[in-house]
């Protein structure tokens, strides 16, 4: 009886149970890296060739691209220089009769003006050079812009609009500094304009102080003539003699709002910003490869497959 235990109480025996099912078909081929560097020798043709296209094509690109030039002035905004005491004690009764009676924090608001549509268009048109910036006739004639009239301002339209896109403005905070680039085509023409626009910038601030002095003497001097008060008379004749100096002072300043620090100068021959034509031709370089990779791997499962149809037949 015990032997019968004994032997009943052996180790338990283990049914293999086979994993066949989890290893793929024996038809089925097996692809490993030696796999695909094989696809990669026998396309290796195709993917030079292809390659060589697209590289050949980006340099191609490259080399008819415009070359674009870059000229740039550095400008730093003028400050108010005297009478910063008078201003500060009739500052208060400026502020309400709404007039102004100079100081700083305008830098801000004088480059806004600067980017402005108005201002730009001005000095496109002042400066006549529509024809040069804007797309040509036969261009707008394609884009049907109606009359003579209508393509008149669809082209100065567009040339503001191109002229925006060739403007870099930035600010060094730290130094207060700003620069003004202006690319284009033509080295000479773009530091040209990128000069004349600090000088018609100024002209503008300028001429636009000055009307608004003459506008508050004028206001004044209506004030002075109803007030009967000796101490009001007096506060406003402070305040006419403040826009009369702010008028010859505006008059006197060539660089009113802003001091050109670096001026613009053509930058030399080939010195270009765009194209970029080592890193097109590196990009075109890379993608040709890329596609000649992709096109050899394309090709053999194009032929895989049509061989297995034949098989098939």
């Amino acid at each position: 009886m015990e032997n019968q235990v004994r032997e009943t109480s052996a180790a338990p025996v283990y049914t293999t149970i086979p994993l066949a099912f989890l290893a793929p078909p024996a038809s089925e081929e097996e692809f490993d890296l030696a796999s695909y560097w094989q696809i990669l020798v026998r396309g290796k043709w195709l993917i030079f060739v292809v390659t060589v296209l697209v590289t050949a094509w980006s340099v191609y690109q490259a080399k008819i691209a415009t070359p674009i030039y870059r000229a740039e002035v550095l400008l730093a905004p003028v400050g108010d220089k005297g009478g910063s005491g008078q201003v500060g004690g009739l500052a208060g009764l400026a502020s309400i009769a709404g007039l102004s009676v100079g100081g700083g924090g305008a830098s801000g608001t004088n480059l806004v003006i600067f980017k402005s549509r108005f201002f730009l268009e001005n000095f496109i048109v002042n400066e006549k050079i529509v024809d040069i910036i804007s797309k040509s006739d036969s261009e707008l004639k394609k884009l049907d812009a109606g009359t003579d009239a209508d393509r008149d301002k669809k082209k100065l339209w567009d040339a503001v609009e191109t002229f925006q896109g060739m403007i870099i403005l930035s600010t060094d905070r730290k130094d207060g500094i700003l620069s003004i680039a202006v690319e284009w085509k033509d080295r000479h023409q773009a530091a040209l304009w990128a000069n004349l626009l600090v000088k018609r910038l100024n002209d503008h601030l300028r001429n636009l102080a000055i009307q608004e002095s003459e506008k508050s003497i004028e206001f004044l001097n209506n004030e002075m003539a109803k007030t009967q008060v000796t101490q009001l008379q007096q506060a406003l004749a402070n305040l006419l003699e403040s826009q009369i100096q702010k008028i010859m002072m505006s008059k006197v300043r060539p660089e009113f709002a802003f001091t050109i620090v670096d001026p613009a100068v053509a930058p030399p021959e080939g010195r270009i910003v765009r194209p970029l034509r080592k890193q097109m031709a590196a990009i075109g370089f890379g993608t040709g490869l890329g596609a000649g990779i992709l096109s050899a791997f394309l090709f053999h499962a194009l032929f895989r497959r049509n061989k297995k149809k034949s098989l098939e037949k």
